[in-house]
């Protein structure tokens, strides 16, 4: 395909991006909903993470001063009990809220239960296994800046502080609009000499939704500056309009003339090695 002048790729998407404003329409969605969508504004934590001090293991909460010399071939005895004091500890699993007055977590692994006597085979210290309030996430933090691209980590992360609903920038709507004369649509059988299936906007189409935008494929436009121009103009709500076909130098590549009539042609032509 022949242009009057070409242009470098990279040049033509650093002209482009520097002509046209970020999109800001802004839709409020439920989290589920959100999956490979734009936040429209940092997100601040509400709560803490855990907000509560948890066993970071399964095993036995005790005052860790408790353990002192236990070992492997000298165990501390504690008794099972429902209160935390001198000589007792409590059974707890992951995640489980830490009793009062246990300030650690001996493992399962370095224990024997023996009816209500619990054998300690490791001296621990204060806190260890065990989660403090904010650990994960502190109130106050910001845990996702505006701009990024919610991924379904993303998005438990939300469910955990109690976020149902955020903002996002609502998806940019493509119109496309292939041009041709040669052009009939994909359903038309026994196709005659010189016709060829409309593809071009299929894949565009297709490749917009992946990128994360809404498409529109219109109808088959031959090649007319007058249909041209009000396909284009007949689709007012459009943030961008794909056209396929019409932009060379040959007598019925009207599209650069279109868009110079109806604006600015940036570039006519790019070229790719």
């Amino acid at each position: 395909m022949m242009f009057k002048k070409r242009i470098r790729a990279d040049k033509a998407k650093e002209l482009f991006l520097s002509s046209f404003q970020p999109l800001s329409k802004i839709e409020v969605l439920p989290i589920e909903d959100c999956d490979g969508r734009i936040i429209a504004g940092n997100i601040t934590a509400n709560i803490d993470v855990p907000h509560y001090q948890r066993a970071a293991m399964d095993g036995f909460a005790v005052m860790a001063s408790e353990t002192l010399g236990a070992g492997t071939g000298s165990p501390v005895m504690l008794r099972l009990a429902n209160i935390i004091e001198k000589g007792t500890c409590m059974r707890v699993h992951t995640g489980s809220p830490m009793p009062g007055g246990a300030d650690a977590v001996v493992m399962m692994e370095d224990t024997v239960l023996r009816d209500d006597m619990v054998e300690v085979f490791a001296q621990i210290h204060p806190f260890k296994n065990v989660g403090a309030i904010g650990e994960d996430i502190q109130k106050g933090e910001i845990i996702l800046n505006e701009g990024r691209m919610l991924r379904p980590c993303d998005i438990a992360i939300l469910a955990s502080i109690g976020v149902e609903k955020i903002n996002v920038f609502k998806k940019p709507l493509a119109v496309i609009i292939p041009t041709g004369e040669e052009l009939v649509p994909r359903n038309k059988k026994n196709l005659l000499e010189g016709e060829v299936y409309e593809t071009n906007g299929l894949m565009s189409a297709m490749y917009i939704k992946k990128w994360g935008g809404n498409a529109r494929l219109l109808d088959i436009v031959t090649d007319s500056p007058e249909k041209i121009k009000e396909a284009i103009i007949s689709n007012p709500d459009a943030d961008m309009i794909v056209t396929s076909g019409g932009t060379s130098v040959g007598k019925r590549d009207y599209v650069p003339a279109v868009v110079g009539s109806m604006g600015k042609l940036l570039v006519n032509g790019v070229g790719i090695e």
